[in-house]
C-alpha cells in the first residue's frame, strides 16, 4: 500500500484520503488508518488533505550490500542524519 500510496502522492499532492482511496481502489478507512499510522512518511494539512514529509531518504539497493558499498552510499548522501 505505501509504494501506491506515495506514487499517487508524489504526482498529486495533497489529496484527502478519499481521493487517494479512491485512485488506488482501496478502502477509505484503512488508506486513512495507514496514514495516520506513519506519521514519519506523511503530513496532513488544515484540510485534510495528505502529502509525503519530505526529508531525507537513503535509497539502497534492492539486494544484499557489503559494508563497503553501504559506506560509499552513506557517504554520498551527504549530511543525511541532520537532514
Amino acid at each position: 500500500m505505501k509504494h501506491d500510496i506515495d506514487r499517487i502522492l508524489e504526482k498529486e499532492a495533497p489529496l484527502k484520503a478519499r481521493r487517494i482511496a479512491s485512485k488506488l481502489g482501496f478502502d477509505r478507512k484503512k488508506v486513512s488508518a495507514f496514514l495516520h499510522d506513519h506519521p514519519e512518511s506523511y503530513q496532513q494539512n488544515e484540510n485534510f488533505e495528505w502529502s509525503r514529509v519530505i526529508g531525507a531518504e537513503l535509497l539502497l539497493p534492492n539486494k544484499w550490500i557489503a559494508a563497503d558499498e553501504f559506506e560509499k552510499i552513506f557517504r554520498k548522501s551527504g549530511n543525511f542524519l541532520d537532514s
